[in-house]
């Protein structure tokens, strides 16, 4: 109804994400940055979107580049720590996600995003500890079970893992939505648990995703 809308391509690229069509999803990432180029969110999101590509390098690159548009925005240095995380480089992780984490305080995704690659990082007490203060948080307010899934899949606690997940379908959390693109929960895949739970989301079987 209208081609020239670039929110609309915008999250249609998430659905395509969500679908494991990945080279689609760039292509309407690119479309809809290219219709407003200076939206600081498309442009976030075009890094991302190559973060979930695994095209590690240029989401790096792309997140650098957004990040320097708006230096004091939470979710450019969340999305650079994911991608810093996905090359293996932890120190860099670390330091991009802790400043996510303090221009975002007591951020439910930013604390999680920590504490995982705290554990990925050999920062276990840390991240031990950052687990605690959510599930006291998630006494208090809303923290979705996906966040702490997320942290026990760091710590390589798979029950745990997998027990939160299951909460996270129970209070549909829409992060499940990316299931079988979300590399933080790559080593689930193998379980069967996960292919059941990809499943009742209403996901492409992984095998199916390119």
């Amino acid at each position: 109804m209208n081609p020239r809308d670039p929110t609309t391509h915008h999250w249609y690229s998430h659905f395509l994400v969500a679908m494991g069509r990945f080279p689609e999803s760039l292509a309407e990432s690119h479309l809809g940055l290219k219709l407003d180029p200076l939206d600081f969110i498309l442009n976030i999101h075009l890094g991302w979107h190559y973060l979930f590509a695994h095209q590690t390098e240029q989401a790096v690159k792309e997140l650098r580049r957004a990040t320097s548009m708006n230096e004091k925005s939470w979710i450019g240095h969340h999305y650079l720590g994911w991608a810093y995380e996905q090359l293996g480089r932890y120190s860099d992780a670390i330091a991009e996600l802790e400043k996510a984490d303090s221009l975002s305080p007591s951020s439910g995704a930013s604390l999680s995003a920590l504490a995982h690659a705290y554990a990925l990082g050999g920062k276990r007490s840390e991240a031990k500890k950052i687990l605690g203060q959510l599930l006291v948080m998630r006494r208090l307010r809303y923290v979705s079970p996906y966040e702490i899934a997320v942290i026990y899949v760091g710590l390589g606690d798979k029950n745990q893992a997998f027990e939160w997940l299951e909460r996270a379908y129970r209070e549909h959390s829409s992060w499940l939505s990316y299931l079988n693109a979300e590399f933080r929960l790559d080593p689930l895949h193998s379980d069967p648990r996960f292919a059941d739970l990809v499943r009742r989301v209403g996901l492409p079987p992984l095998a199916e995703v390119p």
